[in-house]
């Protein structure tokens, strides 16, 4: 998870918090539901399995993986792994997140990302270049997780500056900034972490 040094995100953040606490609220609510059922002599019993099932659909399975074909848990992506743009599906306009701005090419074959300084990760690392080039050559070296195809349209990725990203395309590309922008959540790379 993100940690980001201005208040533009604290409504989200506020969203994340309000459905832990709901979360939490819930649970209680059923182990007070089970420790105040009686018996059929009125007394109260004690001892035994609660059995909470949070969803129709199963066992609440922790998997955090936010390129998990089909099982990745709902708020996994964007709630802790983020994207560089945020994409206004409603009126179509483009809001920085991880990323303060971008810039694309006059011949549209490099997307230049520059990121927003001083956000970092929850153990108090730095959110770097580093960690989208890691995220990029990941699903490179991985193609069952490039699930936009993105590797068929990208060239290759570089980072000159801990602030800079510049992807090179293949060829113009006008989807590729909703997939690299918008769509591929960010992992934080692995170097200096183990």
């Amino acid at each position: 998870m993100l940690q980001h040094p201005t208040s533009s995100h604290e409504g989200r953040h506020g969203l994340s918090r309000v459905f832990s606490l709901f979360s939490l609220l819930l649970v209680l609510a059923s182990l007070l539901a089970a420790c105040g059922s009686t018996s059929n002599s009125g007394t109260t019993k004690y001892g035994g399995t609660l059995t909470i099932a949070p969803s129709p659909v199963g066992d609440y399975t922790r998997n955090f993986n936010v390129f998990a074909s089909g099982s990745v848990l709902s708020g996994t992506q964007g709630m802790i792994y983020e994207t560089l743009l945020f994409f206004n599906r409603e009126d179509g306009s483009i809001k920085p997140w991880l990323a303060s701005s971008y810039h694309l090419s006059n011949n549209a074959t490099t997307i230049t990302f520059n990121l927003h300084p001083g956000v970092k990760w929850s153990d108090g690392k730095p959110f770097t270049s580093a960690d989208v080039v890691f995220t990029l050559n990941m699903i490179h070296n991985h193609p069952a997780i490039d699930y936009s195809a993105i590797w068929t349209m990208i060239k290759g990725v570089s980072a000159p500056d801990d602030h800079t990203v510049v992807v090179t395309l293949k060829q113009p590309s006008t989807p590729i900034l909703w997939y690299l922008g918008g769509q591929t959540y960010i992992l934080p790379s692995i170097s200096g972490r183990m």
